[in-house]
């Protein structure tokens, strides 16, 4: 996982690429069920994730109250697959509260 970071420390957050870069564009928290079935023209990190094996993921987009300037971007992986039934409602249950916080920004 490690290299993983060192990935994503040497390439820049690019407004609507991947999960992180559509939450900055969108203003919206996002889900995505499976980041390695992206392009590398959608996601550019996209060989790394799938190297990491990595699944699921979620991306927020936060706001300093402090400055109200700064953006950041909160991007969480999940290491597993959302294929089945009671793996979907997992997944309902991520998507519920951020539905309930796109609402409220």
């Amino acid at each position: 996982m490690e290299g993983f970071v060192h990935a994503c420390i040497e390439h820049p957050l690019e407004e609507g690429k991947g999960v992180a870069g559509k939450a900055l564009q969108s203003n919206h928290p996002l889900f995505y069920s499976d980041v390695k079935t992206y392009d590398i023209s959608e996601y550019p990190l996209v060989h790394h994730a799938r190297k990491f094996n990595l699944n699921a993921a979620v991306a927020i987009r936060l706001r300093s109250t402090y400055t109200n300037n700064d953006d950041y971007i909160l991007e969480l992986f999940l290491l597993i697959k959302y294929q089945y039934e009671g793996e979907f409602r997992t997944a309902t249950f991520i998507r519920q509260p951020l539905r309930y916080h796109e609402e409220n920004l």
